[in-house]
């Protein structure tokens, strides 16, 4: 019986922190799009691609698209996995600049060994300096 309460513990324990994975994700997504249409100012970027020093090594960044409307920035699912397949969504970039970036650790960005590097308000700031 024992057993089957410390099962039920560890079943409910994955299921909450996989729920609270998908919350944050959700959050950081949302703050993005309130970032993304906050813009009150028209912004030309150029289409370029490299890369920016943050907080535990550089994150690769490319701009695809040139334009004065809403730049759009997306962001992809990680840590661990690149911004690869978001390349079909590059078709918007006819309207306007479309910015992608590899969250640090994933794709093209540095790699790093210090999870505690891998937080929210991480992701955040490097938002921020992008």
């Amino acid at each position: 019986m024992v057993q089957d309460w410390w099962s039920m513990y560890n079943f409910i324990k994955t299921k909450l922190e996989n729920t609270m994975r998908r919350i944050s994700l959700i959050i950081l997504t949302g703050i993005v799009i309130v970032l993304t249409f906050s813009f009150k100012v028209k912004v030309s970027l150029k289409a370029e691609e490299g890369f920016i020093d943050v907080k535990g090594g550089r994150i690769w960044y490319s701009v695809t698209g040139e334009g004065t409307n809403i730049p759009i920035v997306m962001l992809h699912g990680g840590p661990g996995f690149p911004s690869y397949y978001l390349n079909p969504l590059m078709v918007l970039s006819e309207e306007r600049p479309i910015v992608t970036y590899d969250q640090l650790g994933c794709g093209r960005s540095d790699r790093i060994t210090d999870t505690t590097l891998m937080t929210i308000g991480n992701n955040v700031e490097q938002l921020k300096q992008l």
